[in-house]
């Protein structure tokens, strides 16, 4: 007998390997439930949603891709920033 693990399908389309005993060696995901086309939003609803975005600022957007293109984009000062607040958002109370 080897200890080569076999590979199983599994209906959410996940190969999960699993050992000589057949005991998957990871956890698998449930499958996600697809609403009805009942639940879905009207394109009514979807239309107001989209007119309470905010508007697209073409100028800052121009100008980040400038500073991306010249690499005075990422300073360390906004890498601590973005950081932070990263932090902040995945440990809120900290």
């Amino acid at each position: 007998m080897t200890n080569v693990g076999r590979a199983e399908s599994v209906a959410s389309g996940r190969v999960v390997q699993t050992g000589q005993n057949g005991v998957s060696s990871r956890s698998v995901k449930k499958p996600i439930r697809i609403p009805t086309l009942r639940e879905l939003p009207s394109v009514a609803e979807l239309a107001a949603a989209i007119r309470k975005l905010p508007e697209v600022r073409r100028d800052l957007i121009e100008q980040v891709k400038a500073e991306l293109a010249t690499g005075t984009y990422e300073t360390s000062e906004r890498i601590d920033i973005a950081v932070e607040r990263l932090i902040a958002e995945l440990y809120p109370g900290l």
